[in-house]
């Protein structure tokens, strides 16, 4: 489409409006990532909408994806298929009683990308 279609590109900054009412329905929680329970956790700071396939002749061919995105989480194990993470502020919140931080475990899945990743020592 890009390069058939002049200003192709401002097409993604015109539909995403469309899109803002149902992304704050969300309550900037990501809606398809479940921990090892069943519970939504994972929450986002922003988001990217982005058309995959259009189709001027044919609505059923259009394609889009929303891409969220979270604030820097702990990595602190992977334990078979599972993420053992936790929130960055977990390390200023740890409990010193009885020396414990709240985690989750999520399973990897389609479509989850790990954008950046920061080693400590």
């Amino acid at each position: 489409m890009l390069r058939n279609v002049p200003n192709a590109q401002r097409l993604t900054g015109m539909v995403t409006p469309s899109v803002t009412g149902y992304i704050q329905q969300l309550g900037s929680i990501m809606p398809d990532i479940l921990n090892n329970v069943g519970r939504r956790f994972l929450s986002f700071s922003r988001f990217q909408l982005e058309i995959i396939n259009s189709d001027i002749n044919d609505k059923d061919k259009h394609q889009v994806a929303v891409n969220f995105y979270s604030e820097p989480l702990f990595w602190h194990d992977t334990i078979d298929n599972y993420l053992l993470i936790s929130a960055q502020q977990a390390e200023n919140q740890l409990n010193v009683e009885n020396n414990c931080i709240s985690t989750n475990l999520m399973q990897l899945q389609p479509y989850i990308n790990i954008t950046s990743l920061q080693y400590h020592n």
